[in-house]
């Protein structure tokens, strides 16, 4: 008896269903090898047919843009293409047929051949260097590249970890000897070496050029000349006071936002008070935070994927444009909040306290990342004492500062934020709570949209989406949840240029490491390089497309595109204007128009000519004739000269300062010249109404009705509550 005919004897005497013989149709050995030489052509195919698409996409500068975006190519170059690309197929095939044929003839192992095409199946995506680091196809095309590259991604992560998992022995042995070549200190040191020189090198780029920036006059009131005029403020006795933002309501500034943690930098400020000093601080800041983050990585993960990280983190096209937008505490404290993991997991536990304290002072919401990473060492197990501590204390500041301390000072517009999220018949951000607490289904459904969408895949595609792959990070996304995907009113928290996307940043990418050490240890080596390599692949092409380098056209910083150029042009708008500016004394309350303002906001009554409430009229008022359109600037100017408190005392291109009490006999002629008719002479005062008639004895005396009080107007406009201006 045979041993199917046993097994199925057996089958029947158990009453189960005999099972099916494995068809014979030939040899086991002819079978694999017949296996190995279609997969072997397969491989070749793919490769063969990159390589073509790849030489013809590198000469389609003229054409490519037109072929992506609507399959636009003349028919008989389409032919060509496609001929070219069978060609390629046809002969790669007849190769791999050949040298297996020479292999099986002479009776050695064919597996090698197909080892070698697995190792390099990546060549077949090359066609996507071409594609994707190119601009013009991809201008105003997002909603198309974003998807794209997310299967893009899927792809070439599935790729490499076949490639390295079928790394040919030659490979092997080259790697070994070069890393024993290697000098030990180079091996030791030589990845925190380019970490700190990308570091420095990324901080004094953008120290550079955020500087060449602000000359260019693209700084705003709003944040530049708010936080400068803080720095200066507190450097005279005033502590956070910004009449910028709210006029002669400076000490009520405490109600939108609480800024204690930029007071450190105080002694070096006044060195050279000027928001100059400001941007470079912020621009080191923002980019030393890789070596924290490198060094903590390097601790659970390979150095040269540490280094990788942190590299990613420094291209990194969300870093790039926030850097460019205004100066914004946030970006102040992410080198601290990267140094407070670092130091609690060194048991570094006086330096991890100061640095984690002066974080959460930063900003008013920024005790909630403080307060996350407590939570995680916490929960973890890990420094779980310390991890306790920071969590309790940043979590008690958070709840004292902004609902005890800020809310005694009124209410701002912050809310309305999320207005969508307000129960009926209440406003603020205990209610906003009490809606995230007891109804998350609605709130979920105020997640779904799609420009929250696109704003998720700016966050985590350069990331390659590794921080989303694993349960155990997704706590680390509570502040960008709550201080910018929950939000419903207002456009910027949602995009990536605006410096609410910080929220996210420097916290993803302290949870990414760990998230490759769970990859490794779950599927391999081969498996976490290939997520890393994705992930450096993918940061990449976002940084081409929309960040500060190589090219540099596509930067956006909020809403203004960044060119990068300070020509002569320029330089003489700003020596126009500068030559005004030394005219004011450094003790004179002045009032400027938008971007006016942060070049002379190193006072200490500075206020934004173009805003709704509040005094607004200082003893100079230095505008430019471009910015007359904002908010109220054209009213503020027009009262201004016709009213007669104000002359001109000199002007310089566009620019025109007024000083109170200086000669009115040219304003006629400036309000003409601007187009600012005069103010209407105000209207004769009604008659007085008759008297009201004696109610009758028991008849309710009736009320005059009141007029309506003026409702607040523009996206700055403090809500119901807030206090007067």
């Amino acid at each position: 008896m045979t041993n199917d005919d046993a097994q199925a004897a057996s089958g029947q005497a158990s009453g189960q269903a005999p099972p099916c013989p494995e068809p014979q149709l030939i040899p086991l050995a002819a079978r694999s090898d017949l296996s190995i030489l279609l997969r072997s052509i397969a491989l070749v195919a793919a490769i063969a047919s990159g390589i073509a698409v790849f030489a013809w996409t590198l000469k389609g500068g003229s054409w490519l843009p037109g072929f992506l975006q609507s399959n636009a190519l003349e028919k008989a170059q389409r032919a060509t293409m496609i001929k070219s690309m069978a060609g390629a197929i046809a002969g790669g095939s007849l190769v791999v047929t050949l040298a297996f044929a020479v292999q099986w003839f002479r009776r050695r192992a064919v597996t090698p051949l197909e080892r070698w095409l697995w190792f390099l199946l990546p060549v077949a995506l090359i066609p996507s260097f071409p594609i994707f680091f190119r601009s013009p196809p991809w201008v105003g095309r997002g909603a198309v590249l974003l998807p794209l590259l997310a299967c893009f991604g899927f792809l070439l992560e599935g790729v490499l970890a076949r490639s390295f998992a079928h790394t040919p022995d030659l490979i092997s042995r080259a790697q070994a000897f070069i890393l024993r070549v290697i000098p030990k200190p180079i091996k030791r040191h030589g990845w925190l070496i380019t970490v700190v020189l990308a570091s420095v090198g990324l901080s004094s780029f953008i120290a550079y050029h955020t500087c060449l920036s602000h000359f260019s006059l693209h700084t705003r009131n709003f944040d530049t000349s708010i936080n400068n005029n803080l720095m200066y403020g507190m450097a005279s006795g005033f502590f956070n006071q910004s009449p910028v933002a709210l006029g002669d309501q400076a000490d009520n500034y405490l109600a939108a936002h609480a800024k204690f943690g930029l007071y450190i930098y105080t002694p070096l400020y006044v060195l050279r008070p000027r928001a100059e000093t400001l941007f470079i601080i912020q621009a080191f800041s923002t980019g030393l935070t890789a070596i924290p983050i490198f060094l903590l990585a390097r601790r659970y993960i390979a150095q040269w994927m540490a280094a990788l990280v942190a590299l990613c983190y420094l291209s990194y096209h969300p870093i790039h444009a926030s850097s460019f937008f205004e100066l914004k505490p946030l970006e102040f404290a992410l080198v601290y909040i990267a140094l407070t993991a670092y130091l609690v997991d060194t048991k570094r536990w006086v330096w991890a306290t100061l640095c984690f304290l002066t974080a959460m002072l930063m900003r008013d919401d920024l005790p909630v990342a403080i307060a996350v990473i407590g939570a995680v060492f916490a929960f973890s197990g890990y420094r779980a004492r310390f991890g306790f501590f920071m969590a309790s204390v940043a979590s008690l500041w958070f709840f004292v500062l902004r609902f005890m301390i800020m809310g005694d000072k009124g209410d701002w517009w912050f809310p309305s934020m999320f207005d969508e999220l307000f129960p009926p018949g209440e406003k603020g951000f205990g209610p906003v709570a009490k809606t995230l607490v007891s109804n998350p289904v609605f709130t979920f459904k105020t997640l779904i949209s799609e420009a929250k969408v696109h704003y998720i895949l700016h966050v985590f595609m350069p990331l390659a989406f590794l921080p989303l792959r694993r349960a155990f990070a997704w706590v680390v996304f509570i502040p960008g949840m709550l201080f910018s995907l929950l939000t419903t009113g207002y456009k910027p928290t949602i995009t990536y240029s605006f410096h609410y996307v910080l929220h996210w940043a420097a916290l993803v990418f302290l949870a990414t490491p760990f998230v490759l050490r769970s990859i490794e240890s779950q599927s391999g080596k081969a498996k976490a390089a290939a997520a890393a390599l994705t992930m450096a692949m993918l940061t990449a092409i976002t940084s081409f497309q929309w960040g500060a380098f190589p090219q540099r056209s596509t930067l956006v910083g909020g809403y203004t595109r960044i060119d990068f150029e300070y020509n002569e042009k320029d330089q003489k708008r700003y020596e126009q204007l500068m030559s005004l500016a030394r005219q004011i004394p450094v003790d004179a309350e002045v009032s400027a128009t938008e971007s006016v303002g942060p070049h002379v906001s190193s006072r200490v009554k500075l206020y934004a000519i173009r805003l709704r409430w509040g005094k607004q009229m200082g003893e100079y008022v230095l505008l430019s004739t471009r910015e007359l359109k904002l908010e109220k600037t054209e009213d503020r100017v027009r009262e201004i000269l016709s009213s007669g408190s104000h002359g001109i005392h000199d002007r310089a291109g566009e620019f025109i300062l007024l000083r109170r009490g200086a000669n009115t006999a040219k304003n006629a002629a400036l309000l003409t010249e601007l187009r600012l008719k005069p103010k209407a002479a105000p209207k004769p005062a009604a008659p007085k109404p008759a008297p009201k008639p004696e109610p009758k004895p028991g008849e309710p005396e009736l009320e005059e009705p009141k007029p309506e009080e003026p409702k607040p107007e523009g996206p700055n406009a403090p809500k119901p509550g807030a206090p007067k201006k």
